[in-house]
């Protein structure tokens, strides 16, 4: 697969996070460059310069082996509390209040009492779904 193809590969994997589509038009805007340069590193008629490939690692935090040559994973491996934070960050986007967000929300406003029962009721699920999966 080529640098070309990898970058659209990311596009799709940033509009599944993002839950809205990455165009080469957007990706174009967020990194500096019109569409049709996106356009034509996808399709194989330019190749990248280090610049850009170091820019693309740097805005979308994507492992520069797996861009530059494929080596997986693509995204550098997160620490849980990393992946907490990014988890929350991507769900607090957009313009629409999701269920997510009415959830964190309400998370937010809990007194410590309410929290300790969300906490019991969480430890609760977790074992019920360990038992379920043999765990």
């Amino acid at each position: 697969m080529s640098i070309g193809a990898r970058l659209k590969e990311l596009r799709k994997e940033l509009s599944k996070i993002r839950e809205k589509k990455c165009t080469q038009e957007i990706m174009g805007a967020e990194l500096g460059v019109g569409r049709d340069a996106i356009s034509n590193i996808e399709i194989g008629r330019v190749e990248p310069s280090e610049d850009f490939i170091n820019l693309v690692c740097l805005t979308y935090k994507v492992r520069r082996d797996w861009l530059v040559s494929g080596d997986l994973p693509m995204f550098p491996q997160l620490d849980r509390k990393a992946q907490i934070t990014q988890f929350v960050t991507s769900s607090m986007n957009g313009e629409e209040e999701t269920d997510i967000q009415r959830i964190l929300t309400a998370l937010m406003d809990a007194t410590p009492a309410e929290l300790e029962a969300i906490a019991k009721f969480a430890q609760r699920l977790a074992s019920q779904y360990n038992k379920k999966d043999g765990h």
